[in-house]
C-alpha cells in the first residue's frame, strides 16, 4: 500500500513532467508515516531499481536526463528575467509574490513564462494587476509573468481546497516577502488534511528578490478604493461575457480574489 502510493506520487509529478525531491515526495504523501518508514520504503524502490535517486530527487528512469535538463532551464529562465521582476516588487501595494507550478518545481520549459501568486493590500488587487499588465506590455515583457492568480490580505484563505491546491501552495517559492508565507498557511490549515507529512519548506535563496515588505501609510486611499472597485466591475464584465460558463468555476472573482486560471487541474490528481 505505502510503496503503491509513493511510486503513484512520483508517477504524478512526471505526468507534469515534473521531479520532487525526496523530502517533497514525503511531504505530499496523502498518507500519515513516518520520516524514518517513508526513507525505508524508498530505499527498497531504488533497490529493486524502480525508482533513481539523483541530487536528492526522485526519478523513474525514463526521467532522468529531461528532469536535469528542466530544472537547468528553469534557473535560467529566472536569471534572465530577474531584473523584471525585481520592478514588480516595486509595486507598494504588495505584499508577498511566491512562484508556483512549474517554476516552484523546477521543471519548466527552454522557454516559459513564470507563474506567480500575488497578495496585495486590501482594496488594491485590481490596481495592482493592471499596473503589471500596463507596465509589462510598455516595457515588452508582459509574456514573462503569469499574473493570473491575486488575493489580497483580506482573503488568505483559498476558496477552493483540495489536494492539487495543497501541494501548489507547500511548494510555493517566495520571491518576495518570504515571512509573509506563515501568514497564508495559518490561514489554510485545511492543507494538513490533504498533507498530513506537510511542513513549510525552506525557501531557496537564489529566488528571494525582497527579503520584506514595508508597510506604507496609503495615498489618496478613498480615491484608489474607487478606482479599484471600478476597475473590478469593468472587468468582472468582460470576463462574464467571454468566459460564461467558467466565472464562478474555475475562474473566481471579487475585489479581494481573482483567480484567472480556466483550467483546473485538481482532476488530474
Amino acid at each position: 500500500m505505502e510503496k503503491e502510493t509513493i511510486l503513484e506520487l512520483i508517477n504524478i509529478a512526471h505526468k507534469f513532467k515534473s521531479v520532487y525531491s525526496r523530502l517533497q515526495v514525503y511531504r505530499y504523501l496523502k498518507i500519515k508515516m513516518t520520516l524514518p518508514q517513508f526513507n525505508q520504503i524508498v530505499n527498497d524502490l531504488i533497490k529493486e531499481k524502480l525508482v533513481f535517486e539523483r541530487d536528492n530527487f526522485l526519478y523513474t528512469e525514463d526521467m532522468i536526463e529531461s528532469g536535469l535538463q528542466k530544472m537547468s532551464w528553469s534557473r535560467s529562465i529566472f536569471a534572465r528575467y530577474r531584473k523584471y521582476l525585481a520592478l514588480i516588487t516595486k509595486i507598494p501595494w504588495i505584499k508577498y509574490i511566491g512562484m508556483t507550478g512549474a517554476n516552484a518545481f523546477e521543471t519548466c520549459n527552454e522557454i516559459d513564462d513564470i507563474d506567480l501568486l500575488i497578495i496585495t493590500s486590501r482594496r488594491r488587487l485590481w490596481l495592482t494587476r493592471l499596473l503589471i499588465m500596463r507596465v509589462g506590455k510598455l516595457l515588452g515583457k508582459r509574456h514573462i509573468v503569469d499574473a493570473n492568480y491575486f488575493i489580497d490580505e483580506d482573503n488568505l484563505k483559498f476558496y477552493q481546497e483540495g489536494y492539487f491546491v495543497a501541494v501548489q501552495v507547500m511548494s510555493m517559492v517566495s520571491v518576495m516577502n518570504p515571512n509573509f508565507k506563515n501568514k497564508l498557511l495559518e490561514a489554510n490549515t485545511w492543507i494538513y488534511k490533504y498533507l498530513p507529512n506537510a511542513e513549510i519548506e525552506d525557501d531557496n535563496p537564489f529566488y528571494i528578490i525582497k527579503e520584506t515588505c514595508k508597510d506604507k501609510k496609503p495615498l489618496m486611499p478613498k480615491s484608489l478604493d474607487r478606482l479599484n472597485t471600478k476597475i473590478f466591475e469593468k472587468y468582472k464584465v468582460y470576463l462574464r461575457e467571454k468566459f460564461p460558463d467558467e466565472v464562478g468555476g474555475n475562474l473566481i472573482l471579487s475585489e479581494g480574489v481573482a483567480k484567472l486560471h480556466t483550467y483546473n487541474h485538481q482532476k488530474l490528481y
